[in-house]
């Protein structure tokens, strides 16, 4: 009798001792998930003419040939270029000064980030309501090329945003990029890698354009 009451007390402490590292791994795991989740960036397959008919404001229009004409044009723009290269920085004017110089330009619900320049090349960005990102990057190198980019973000029930879908039309080109969320990629970098420091830099699942 002596050894069964004893040999169940064993047994009972030892299930609770595995249901505690259950436990423990467990929320190891979603601390490990949430704090350092990763996002990962993939091409789709869609035809451009797909890509299209789901985003038709990716297709480089009249008006935007116009506009890239205008930002070239104007004298804030060409004294940035002049900066920057007398620098080798990144130059840009304020907030403010961009939303004045385009106000013509923008619509309702749209609100000016940056514009700048950099690296023979001049930055435009728009954003609407926390809903979508309007690009723009203007080469002035002499190729003439344009890129024309809008992400679309994904709002979440505690009221983040997050990028969900990247439309690009560079030159014509047009894809579209997904971002996909990589479960337990961190689990995967310890065990291909061991530990680094490098493994728990914290990774977000957002960002800008």
């Amino acid at each position: 009798m002596i050894y069964s009451i004893g040999g169940d007390i064993i047994k009972k402490v030892l299930k609770y001792i595995v249901l505690g590292i259950v436990l423990v791994l467990v929320g190891f795991c979603i601390y490990m998930e949430c704090k350092f989740s990763t996002i990962k960036m993939v091409k789709s397959e869609m035809t451009q003419e797909k890509i299209l008919k789901e985003c038709p404001e990716i297709a480089i229009t009249e008006e935007d040939l116009a506009l890239e004409e205008f930002i070239l044009g104007l004298p804030e723009v060409q004294m940035m270029i002049k900066q920057s290269k007398e620098n080798g920085s990144y130059v840009s004017v304020s907030n403010e000064k961009a939303f004045e110089l385009l106000a013509g330009w923008i619509e309702d619900g749209w609100t000016m980030i940056e514009l700048g320049y950099a690296d023979n090349t001049v930055y435009l960005f728009w954003i609407k309501d926390g809903e979508k990102i309007l690009s723009y990057n203007y080469s002035v190198d002499g190729r003439n090329s344009m890129e024309k980019s809008i992400g679309i973000y994904q709002k979440h029930q505690n009221g983040t945003t997050s990028f969900d879908t990247l439309y690009e039309n560079i030159n014509g080109s047009i894809k579209k990029i997904v971002f996909k969320r990589q479960w337990f990629f961190w689990a995967t970098e310890l065990l291909e890698n061991g530990y680094t420091d490098n493994i728990f830099l914290e990774r977000k699942g957002s960002g800008k354009l």
